[in-house]
């Protein structure tokens, strides 16, 4: 697997499929992630998304704190990691994350956000203040300053999950332990 950087520009692309993420953030030497079902893209120059965390988040207040965090999009082979760091929190247990089976890394660029390994699209953001929406909602709004792909499912600007193994599909979130991955590609006619 050899991770890429993308024009943030693109981002939105990376998001446009629905997935799952995991959103990953460090603040004061605490470092925590949690799955995330509710993020969408809200524009493209510059990229700009929203996600919805509930404010009693343990990690939320950390990104709140920080200004700073990874979103990532975790694989069908992650399951079980996603639903670990989901129903537990760092607040309860200070070893949420090596219990959970997360492996970390960072790379040049990533401001030191901690990146999760295996997951397959990370998208450095910046937290845009709102104080309205972080007092009376769930959702904030951020930048994405940053953001790199993994070249086995992305190619020349789209995804590429055609060609890829199960394992490798991006998460999409039910309930109740309950996902699907990314389906079959399908084109629209289109004149040219």
């Amino acid at each position: 697997m050899a991770i890429l950087s993308i024009d943030s520009d693109r981002a939105a692309r990376l998001l446009n499929i629905g997935p799952l993420v995991i959103v990953s953030t460090t603040y004061q030497g605490i470092t925590n992630a949690m799955p995330l079902a509710w993020i969408c893209p809200m524009g493209y120059n510059p990229a700009t998304i929203s996600l919805v965390m509930n404010r009693g988040a343990y990690t939320r207040v950390l990104v709140e704190k920080s200004g700073l965090f990874m979103v990532q999009v975790p694989v069908a082979s992650q399951i079980n990691m996603v639903m670990s760091l989901g129903t537990q929190s760092l607040a309860d247990n200070p070893n949420k994350l090596a219990e959970s089976g997360v492996e970390l890394f960072t790379v040049e660029g990533a401001q030191g956000m901690p990146m999760l390994h295996g997951c397959v699209a990370w998208l450095l953001c910046r937290l845009i203040p709102d104080q309205y929406l972080e007092e009376h909602s769930n959702m904030l709004i951020a930048r994405v300053e940053d953001a790199w792909i993994d070249e086995d499912v992305f190619d020349n600007g789209y995804w590429n999950l055609e060609n890829c193994a199960t394992d490798k599909q991006p998460l999409h979130y039910v309930a109740g332990g309950q996902f699907y991955t990314t389906g079959k590609l399908i084109q629209a006619d289109i004149d040219e």
